[in-house]
């Protein structure tokens, strides 16, 4: 059970602890043979032998063949009334995917939730626990940490795209809209009062994105070729993600990816919470640039001659996977790349049937310009590079309540957010637009920098339009995927 909590939170122990953990897993003669390190410390292997066992178990309770697997059956799920319990739990995070059988009647009642009838709709069925397990989360009354955040929008990010790719008239889907409300209202509560709190606690773990570039400074000196490249995905949210992984993983059976979450920059506009992510700064840190992405080489050339390395060792790119236009691999004196693209930002703001158009085109993109960018990953890591996969946002499909007309008063016109310089301005156009949220003075932003964004999933598009954007505080478009990739040896 401790070793699916663990994964689930994406956590580093400590090491007194993870020696303790090892000493005591070793000594276990039902795990000879097996490397309890690796369980440990790599999700994916950890996942792969649950699911193996859970298969086997399966399998031998309704008196199918078993086909070999990697690792002898030890966990004993008919026996350990703990592993019993823990079933839910397992389900819930992914570690286990429910097996088919031709006869579910034939297992014990407990191990049904994660077994499925030939005939069953996979998803639906993913789609119902999902649900229930995010509602049981929502409404504990408990105060919720950043753990919590991180795997309630896992568990959402996996929905909304069951939620995409499922008839809208479902029955598993019914009830998604309520309690996408309760998730909106809650996520926005825990933000106000945590937000500006964690963007001071930059390590071990990232949490904000502006926290990324310190992480990659300390990736960099644990790694023995001393090289870090940095690829952003522009409006990659983590839904976005769900269908990448995957696939990649698929593909790329000798590549390691580690997922860590981090907070996008509230507002999430792209001028400034790409900048944060390049940058390692706050945006009062940059304050003359905050409207513009046209100095991001510039900031990340400053960090990393902050960080000790000489000018000609910092490189940037603007990749246009359209036009298959990939830059040549980086002379051998380059430690610090930092490349960027914005093909999903495209697909986002080019989607004109809302969320269903992004998955679709999403796919697609996995199928043409993706093996692109994947070929040119992989190029890195042979070159010895740790590449880091980060988003600087996300984005969420939203409903027009309107437009507003305010001359120059307001700075910037987004559809999701409006920044104000002045902060009376600000206060009379949120109390002039209902259902909207006053942001600012947050430590983060500057001092003179006020935002008025719409609370829940509207926007200021014209009355019932259908748009998918980005700029507000939903869970979409604030918490997004940063993903570091190894060769796995």
């Amino acid at each position: 059970g401790w070793l699916n909590v663990h994964h689930a939170r994406n956590e580093i122990l400590p090491p007194r602890l993870r020696e303790a953990l090892l000493a005591r897993l070793r000594a276990a003669p039902a795990l000879a043979g097996l490397d309890p390190a690796l369980l440990i410390d790599d999700k994916d292997a950890y996942e792969v032998f649950v699911r193996e066992q859970w298969g086997t178990f399966v399998r031998r309770a309704a008196g199918t063949s078993i086909a070999k697997t990697g690792a002898p059956y030890i966990l004993r799920f008919e026996r350990d009334t703990e592993l019993q319990d823990d079933l839910a739990g397992l389900l819930r995070t992914g570690a286990i995917a429910p097996v088919r059988v031709g006869s579910p009647d034939l297992l014990p009642a407990w191990a049904r939730p994660g077994v499925l009838a030939e005939t069953d709709d996979s998803r639906a069925a993913r789609a119902v626990a999902l649900a229930a397990s995010l509602a049981g989360r929502l409404d504990d009354g408990g105060e919720r940490r950043w753990d919590d955040w991180r795997a309630i929008a896992r568990e959402w990010a996996e929905l909304s795209i069951l939620r995409v790719e499922m008839d809208s008239g479902s029955a598993a889907i019914a009830g998604i809209a309520p309690l996408e409300a309760t998730l909106d209202r809650a996520f926005l509560d825990w933000l106000r009062r945590r937000y500006a709190s964690l963007g001071g606690q930059k390590l071990p773990q990232p949490h904000h994105v502006h926290h990324v570039p310190l992480w990659l400074a300390r990736e960099r000196q644990e790694t023995a070729s001393r090289r870090v490249a940095l690829i952003v995905i522009d409006g990659m949210s983590l839904a976005d993600w769900r269908v990448i992984g995957p696939a990649w993983r698929r593909r790329h059976p000798g590549w390691k990816l580690d997922e860590h979450l981090v907070l996008a920059q509230v507002p999430t506009l792209t001028a400034i919470s790409r900048q944060a992510l390049v940058s390692g700064r706050r945006p009062e840190q940059f304050a003359g640039s905050i409207a513009t992405n046209a100095r991001e080489p510039h900031l990340w050339r400053q960090f990393w001659l902050e960080e000790g390395l000489q000018d000609g060792a910092i490189a940037s790119a603007r990749l246009n996977l359209d036009a298959a236009d990939l830059p040549a691999l980086p002379p051998a004196q380059v430690r610090a790349l930092y490349w960027v693209t914005n093909a999903i930002d495209d697909i986002v703001h080019g989607a004109t049937l809302g969320a269903r158009d992004v998955v679709a085109s999403l796919r697609l993109w996995l199928d043409h310009q993706s093996p692109l960018l994947e070929s040119a990953i992989g190029d890195l890591l042979g070159a010895g590079f740790t590449v880091a996969i980060a988003s600087d946002l996300g984005h969420v499909e939203a409903r027009g309540t309107g437009t507003r007309t305010e001359g120059l008063a307001v700075e910037t016109r987004g559809t999701r957010a409006r920044v104000y310089r002045d902060r009376l301005l600000a206060r009379k156009a949120h109390e002039a637009l209902p259902g909207t949220v006053l942001w600012g003075e947050d430590g983060l932003l500057p001092n003179d920098m006020w935002v008025v964004m719409p609370v829940g999933r509207t926007a200021f598009a014209p009355p019932d339009d259908t748009v998918v954007t980005h700029g507000g505080p939903t869970i979409d478009e604030v918490i997004v995927p940063l993903v570091s990739i190894r060769m796995d040896t």
